[in-house]
This record gives C-alpha cells, structure tokens and sequence, in this order.
C-alpha cells in the first residue's frame, strides 16, 4: 500500500486498488522484458507465465 500512495499521493486507498496496481504492473512487466519489438501474444503468454514478479516495495 505504501507504493500505491506514494504514487498516486492518496491516503487512503480503494478496496482492491493495491492488487490491480500490482496486476498492471506485473503485466506491463512481460512487453519490456521482451524488448523493442512487436509483441506476438504468445510471447507474452509464455513470458508472463515465466515471470518471477515480485510485487513493488518503495
């Protein structure tokens, strides 16, 4: 939660907020680890389910 609020300058924060955040950005995770090309959705099917995400701490 501490993420999400420095982020988006809240104090409090919506029921489920915190775990779409995380979700969006263990999304957006898989196209940059894929790098600068055009993005096949199995690709990115098979990089998401690789993915060692951990949620974000700041």
């Amino acid at each position: 939660m501490a993420a999400y609020k420095k982020c988006f300058g809240v104090r409090a924060v919506e029921r489920f907020a915190v775990e779409a955040y995380d979700a969006l950005l263990f999304v957006a995770q898989g196209p940059r680890e894929l790098g600068n090309v055009e993005v096949e959705r199995g690709a990115m099917v098979r990089r998401l389910r690789a993915s060692t995400y951990k949620e974000q701490k700041t």
